[in-house]
């Protein structure tokens, strides 16, 4: 049964937003943590990089999944994404980045 195309439409705009938004945490965190790293490295501002650190992989934990909701239950079927290349080069690098 497939679902009304304008649900569709709602829910891949709605998925795109939330994965801009987590994208625009990471780039908030991450000119956060460079104006702290030149500063005098205090306990305050390593636990504060901790921190900024944690956020940053829980914005980044937050794109995969936003990102895997729109593989499965957007408005494309599943197998657009898994079979295309482009699609397995993101998670890889994706990986390859967080490992």
């Amino acid at each position: 049964m497939t679902r009304p195309f304008l649900l569709q439409a709602e829910q891949f705009r709605n998925g795109r937003r939330g994965q801009l938004r987590c994208e625009g945490a990471i780039v908030a965190v991450l000119a956060s943590e460079a104006a702290l790293v030149p500063s005098p490295l205090t306990v305050r501002t390593i636990r504060r990089l901790g921190r900024l650190d944690a956020g940053h992989g829980a914005s980044a934990g937050l794109i995969l999944v936003v990102g895997f909701l729109r593989v499965f239950c957007g408005a494309k079927a599943p197998e657009f994404f898994l079979a295309n290349p482009v699609f397995w080069g993101k998670i890889a690098a994706f990986a390859a980045v967080w490992s």
